[in-house]
């Protein structure tokens, strides 16, 4: 290989090794990264050195000079994880309660962020509200393992979180009410659309043991006040052609969603702790594999958002219901997979950003 072959390879060894540091370190909590990984990259860097063995020291020196700097940084970060890892219990509790803060976050950015708020979803919002209403009630109950600091740090980003969602809804609110009847009606017809592909990317073919009863429940009281809404534009007068037929749609499908829950729950009630605990865990590993095939290492101006934006929420949804099994039943599998579904859905919520950025410019 020329000098010239030995530089780009260099190069482009370098750019995806610094490209794992970025998605797995930067900015995130010391108390869980995996410092094997860390030792595994600055092997990595030295097997890349050994590449330059036979350039000219001038060329070398300038080949290897910025391998060496990272080489440093990630040997002086992984010392900083394994101190930060000595902490006591406490520090994992309230790294738990920032990545659901995180995953909570996550979905309000990929859902709401710099969107039309006449085409957004109130419901999604409401749980999301929800969700730091639950994050508060836990909170209170580890007060006493968590030191003041961190107390009123997470309590003030639980505050920060449902102020802005709930003053969110209420703009939401007052949009979807905004234009004439007749677009009015066809934001209606959107609005059940988004509902539909939410069931047929969540629902449709799966297996109900993993699927989200309360999931089905938001996609249920959403449909309702479409259809609700779409009645009283009917009546006021609206002249959108479909309207009414829409209406016979969204009840149709009410009726099949409704009968689908009856059967996800009997499914759930069949089946015991552990079955739920694994199928969960696997559904997991599903999503894992196609993000590693479909986005790890890619370009990122040609990766798909709504494609990541879908995998996101399914990691979401596992966590919620990892979470829900915990409150019945306290099981160390299921807490080491939860952290790591929420971990991971913090690395696939960052590389959206990064994403959506890299697509931008």
């Amino acid at each position: 290989m020329s000098n010239q072959d030995i530089i780009e390879e260099i190069q482009r060894r370098a750019e995806a090794i610094h490209r794992q540091y970025e998605t797995h370190f930067a900015g995130q909590p010391r108390i869980s990264r995996d410092v094997e990984l860390l030792t595994a990259m600055v092997a990595e860097i030295d097997e890349t050195i050994e590449l330059t063995r036979d350039m000219d020291p001038l060329s070398r020196d300038e080949a290897i000079h910025p391998l060496l700097l990272h080489r440093e940084q990630y040997i002086t970060e992984a010392e900083h994880i394994r101190q930060a890892q000595q902490a006591g219990p406490e520090m994992y509790a309230a790294h738990e309660i920032r990545l659901c803060l995180n995953a909570i976050s996550g979905s309000y950015h990929r859902h709401f962020a710099a969107m039309s708020r006449a085409t957004r979803d109130p419901e999604i919002l409401r749980e999301l509200v929800g969700e730091l209403n639950d994050l508060d009630a836990h909170l209170e109950g580890l007060k006493s393992e968590l030191s003041d600091e961190m107390v009123t740090s997470l309590s003030g980003s639980i505050s920060d979180g449902r102020n802005l969602y709930s003053s969110e809804l209420d703009l939401i609110d007052e949009a979807a009410n905004s234009g004439d009847l007749d677009e009015q009606a066809n934001r209606l017809a959107l609005l059940a659309n988004h509902q539909f592909k939410i069931y047929r990317e969540h629902f449709s073919g799966r297996s109900r043991n993993t699927r989200r009863v309360s999931l089905l429940q938001r996609v249920i009281r959403a449909l309702e006040g479409i259809e609700v809404r779409m009645n009283q534009l009917d009546a006021q007068g609206t002249t959108f052609a479909a309207n009414q037929q829409n209406v016979e749609i969204v009840r149709e499908r009410l009726g099949m969603y409704r009968t689908e829950i009856d059967q996800i729950q009997r499914v759930k009630q069949e089946s015991n702790l552990d079955s739920l605990m694994g199928s969960l865990g696997g559904e997991a590993n599903e999503i894992f594999s196609v993000y590693q095939n479909e986005f790890a290492g890619q370009e990122r101006t040609s990766r798909d958002l709504e494609r990541l934006n879908g995998l996101c929420d399914g990691l979401h949804d596992i966590a919620r219901q990892m979470m829900d099994l915990e409150r019945i039943s306290a099981n160390e599998t299921n807490q080491k997979n939860l952290r790591l579904v929420l971990e991971t859905l913090d690395v696939y919520n960052r590389e959206y950003e990064h994403i959506q950025k890299a697509q931008e410019n």
